[in-house]
């Protein structure tokens, strides 16, 4: 069986950038109007149930929702967590994040586990249902167009983690490394008895229509740290200044280099976790890298690139190890409690049925000669 996790953000965000190139051109009447808000949610409903649709063997389906994050309190030295992102002026987020309330509770009246939890982001609760879910017999995809979920692939006898990005123009599948395809009477991953027929043609459109990405996770999490991540204002763990004056980091070359030379060290046959705790191999790697970048390897640079290192490893990496203990154990019983919630009905796909049933089903007629739905299905 498959359990679905849904990166609510990525998803509304994603959905509200095609939503928003029609229509008004003001982005603050975007979503001013009751029949704005019943377009862009019967969207939304259409663009999930097309996705979850496509996946056999569905048990469970899991939305997560941003809280604010621990991370904004979370201080480092060289920048401030997300300080870039800047919404949109006039685009009335009051309601975009509203909307995304109403969505998740109705989800969870059909069927849904709706997750959020204070101070997490959807990276968070997406990492520690994975984790949960790793020692349970289902097999999880999520559904998300975040690089930054690609650490949390994974492939054992008994069950796998996927990542899907179900967008049309960039359908890729993300594995883990060691993932294969079962050749037998043509089975995937998914593991459907060859009896079962319908599940399997399923299966064979799903994987066809996807371009299958294998990421090595230890690989991307060594150097992720190293380089940080632009997009969330994390810097490269040594910001200097070359000869000349110009600004310099630690980026894909380098970080590819202190890999290359680290998979002929000693330290190879550790994993992250324990090297995390090694002060040995963060003196090893803290010296390596200062000389790879040109800056003088003593104990002041050490220290300060120690310092980098742990604060790119807390922002970038989800891991026990990174995230906050009390943070960590919250989210462990969140996702145990609402596993073992009951619930009666299995979660509603149909799409028809779906916005019938939401509180978005009025002012189905668009304005004309505007009709997203017909771009979009």
């Amino acid at each position: 069986m498959v359990t679905v996790c849904v990166d609510g953000n990525y998803l509304f965000h994603k959905t509200f950038g095609i939503f928003s190139g029609f229509g008004s051109k003001s982005p603050g009447d975007i979503l001013s109007s009751d029949t704005d808000r019943n377009m862009f949610l019967r969207k939304v409903i259409t663009d999930l149930c097309y996705s979850l649709n496509q996946i056999p063997d569905l048990r469970r389906v899991i939305f997560c929702k941003d809280s604010r994050s621990w991370r904004k309190d979370y201080k480092i030295t060289r920048s401030v967590y997300k300080e870039s992102r800047v919404k949109s002026e006039g685009v009335d987020w009051g309601s975009f994040f509203k909307l995304m309330d109403e969505f998740g509770e109705f989800l969870e009246e059909n069927g849904y586990i709706y997750s959020r939890f204070g101070g997490a982001e959807g990276d968070d609760l997406i990492w520690a249902w994975c984790d949960y879910l790793r020692d349970k017999d289902d097999s999880v995809i999520v559904i998300s167009g975040d690089k930054d979920m690609h650490q949390l692939v994974s492939s054992s006898n008994k069950n796998w983690i996927g990542i899907w990005n179900s967008n049309s123009k960039n359908n890729r599948f993300i594995v883990s490394d060691n993932w294969e395809i079962k050749k037998e009477a043509e089975i995937s991953i998914f593991d459907v008895d060859p009896s079962s027929g319908a599940n399997d043609s399923k299966i064979d459109k799903f994987l066809s229509s996807c371009v299958i990405e294998k990421v090595p996770t230890k690989e991307f999490v060594f150097k992720k740290i190293l380089m940080g991540d632009k997009k969330d204002d994390v810097p490269g763990v040594f910001p200097h200044l070359t000869k000349s004056g110009k600004p310099s980091n630690i980026a894909e070359g380098k970080a590819q280099k202190i890999w290359d030379l680290y998979l002929d060290s000693p330290w190879e046959k550790y994993t992250m976790e324990e090297l995390w705790d090694n002060d040995d191999f963060i003196s090893w790697v803290a010296g390596l890298g200062l000389r790879l970048v040109g800056q003088t390897d003593n104990s002041e640079n050490r220290n300060k690139f120690k310092q980098y290192y742990e604060e790119n490893g807390r922002l970038v990496w989800l891991n026990e190890k990174s995230i906050p203990e009390d943070m960590v154990q919250g989210l462990k019983d969140h996702v145990k409690f609402l596993d073992l919630k009951p619930r009666s009905i299995s979660p509603l796909i149909d799409k028809k049925t779906m916005i019938e049933k939401s509180p978005w089903a009025k002012d189905t007629a668009p304005p004309k000669g505007f009709d997203p739905f017909d771009l979009f299905n």
